[in-house]
């Protein structure tokens, strides 16, 4: 396949301009260099055609191509969602730093009314050199990094690699700035029973969209924040934040519960816990509002001192705890009970596929059943159609809990109103 086949059938004046722009650089030494975009994942304004949504976008990004590039540039709206970018001249993209100011500006939400649509892109860049002899050998090194952009934003690694290739140093420093300067932000994601279609849930989680390498995992953020001895400022920053939005909002949320999840995987900080129901006392909160999400835990680990202890612990002291499940779970079932936890958030690779694959779809259903027999609540995630929406309703399960953009993205906690629950329950009655 030819390096540009994949790009769509009408790139054939793109190709033509890149040849011709080869060879304006080996007769007169005129520089440049290509940008190839492509959308990997767009999210959101559920009542709208995909046309619709794809027409949105696609002028979107080419207004902020045009803003962002410099104006001596010539932009191609290709096929299967690419769009490309010939930079003449003295490349604005140029050190990598500032190529990273434009893939966290493409990342940025759409507004449409009151909806916000997410997009996902990836970003290849390529300059000009004495070794590409033709269009489909500069185009072709502009996929491969294309490629290698979305491969490493897919494991985790942030948008662009930046993230990853800076010093841990400079990573603590980055977040103690944002820190300070409140640009970390708090969302709230709703957990919705599929019976009554209210929200029982809002799961809190920690939301940093860096300003030059787009989303940090939250996790990331509490991991290298306890590789710091610095995961108590950001606790209190959470719960801080959380505080203020429910205390202004009691009427509202008082049939909500909140999940709070600032743990690592297979770590249980006693200290950081006890912090954590210390402010919320001090602030009148009642304890029994609050979930504590367990992130990761591994259940041949469980028998420990540690978990044995702990978290029945914490169930002592008014405090519900949840943990995620990939598939493992029903194998320690008793141990789950014996613990103290009373709700297992189904992660979103058990969901896909439920929709075509009958065998997958009864093994989900036998797992939230025998979920359900052992009077544990279940948390379904990844409900992201309404294929998989009305399958999941088949399983017949009473207080089944859901989550997914099928019922609503994260929220900004302090964008959150007094009729956003209603507002959110509204989607789906």
């Amino acid at each position: 396949m030819n390096a540009g086949d994949e790009l769509g059938s009408n790139c054939t004046v793109f190709l033509q301009d890149i040849d011709n722009y080869i060879s304006d650089f080996r007769e007169n030494g005129t520089i440049f260099s290509l940008l190839l975009l492509r959308i990997n994942e767009v999210s959101g304004l559920n009542n709208s055609s995909d046309e619709e949504v794809a027409r949105i976008v696609s002028q979107k990004i080419s207004g902020r191509l045009i803003t962002c590039i410099n104006k001596f540039s010539s932009i191609y709206r290709l096929s299967n969602g690419y769009f490309a970018t010939i930079v003449r001249g003295n490349s604005s993209l140029s050190p990598l730093r500032n190529l990273d100011d434009l893939h966290g500006e493409l990342h940025q939400p759409v507004q449409v009314d009151l909806d916000e649509i997410y997009m996902k892109v990836s970003i290849g860049y390529v300059e000009m050199s004495m070794d590409v002899k033709d269009s489909k050998v500069l185009l072709a090194k502009a996929i491969a990094d294309l490629k290698l952009a979305k491969s490493q934003a897919d494991a985790g690694r942030g948008f662009k690699r930046c993230w990853y290739d800076c010093s841990e140093n400079e990573q603590f420093e980055e977040l103690k700035h944002a820190l300070v300067s409140n640009e970390l932000q708090v969302v709230g994601l709703p957990i919705v029973n599929m019976n009554t279609s209210k929200v029982e849930i809002l799961e809190i989680i920690l939301y940093w969209e860096h300003k030059k390498y787009g989303q940090i995992d939250s996790l990331a953020i509490v991991e290298l924040a306890s590789r710091n001895n610095y995961l108590f400022e950001i606790a209190t920053y959470v719960v801080k934040q959380f505080m203020a939005f429910y205390l202004n909002r009691i009427d509202a949320f008082s049939n909500v519960y909140f999940s709070i999840n600032i743990s690592l995987p297979n770590v249980v900080n006693i200290d950081l816990i006890k912090y954590v129901l210390y402010l919320i006392d001090k602030s009148g909160i009642k304890r029994s509002k609050l979930i504590l999400g367990m992130a990761g835990i591994n259940f041949t680990l469980s028998s420990s001192d540690e978990f044995s202890q702990y978290l029945p612990w914490l169930k002592q002291q008014g405090i519900r705890v949840s943990i995620d499940d990939s598939g493992d779970c029903y194998l320690k079932l008793d141990l789950i009970r014996n613990l103290g936890i009373e709700i297992i958030k189904i992660n979103k690779t058990l969901i896909a596929g439920v929709d075509t694959d009958s065998d997958k779809f009864e093994t989900l259903s036998s797992l939230i059943q025998l979920f359900n027999h052992k009077g544990l609540v279940t948390v379904i995630e990844g409900v992201d159609d309404i294929k998989q929406q009305k399958m999941i309703s088949k399983i017949g399960v009473e207080g089944l809990l859901v989550k997914g953009s099928f019922y609503k993205k994260p929220m900004l906690l302090n964008a959150m109103n007094g009729n956003s629950i209603n507002d959110c329950n509204k989607l789906y009655a």
